[in-house]
């Protein structure tokens, strides 16, 4: 009967060994997940900087750009309005040029009679 408890108790401590093993093998594994998923957790919390970063310099880039724009626009109005001017002179002064001599004409016609 010694012997069979003796058995008893080496192949409980045998289970436990092999208990023991087996939740090591899965603590290992867990943890091995674990340090891969903050791995992956690092690399998506670096690569969301950076795509807000890079949203910031676009930004910028663009308010930048609208900037230049609007003055380039403004600008070229004032020039456009200038040379509109510059033309409506030119017009009116070929008009004034052309009522005079018409009026010479008249006038000379006059005496001519």
């Amino acid at each position: 009967r010694a012997s069979t408890e003796e058995e008893g108790e080496g192949s409980a401590a045998s289970s436990a060994e092999e208990k023991e093993e087996a939740l090591k093998a899965e603590l290992k594994d867990l943890r091995s997940e674990r340090d891969q998923l903050a791995d992956q957790m690092k690399s998506t919390k670096e690569l969301l900087k950076e795509s807000n970063e890079t949203n910031v310099r676009m930004k910028t880039s663009v308010e930048d750009l609208k900037r230049k724009f609007l003055a380039t626009a403004k600008k070229k109005q004032a020039e456009y309005k200038s040379k509109v001017k510059s033309l409506q002179k030119v017009i009116d002064e070929q008009k004034e040029g052309l009522s005079a001599a018409n009026g010479d004409k008249s006038g000379s016609d006059a005496l001519e009679s």
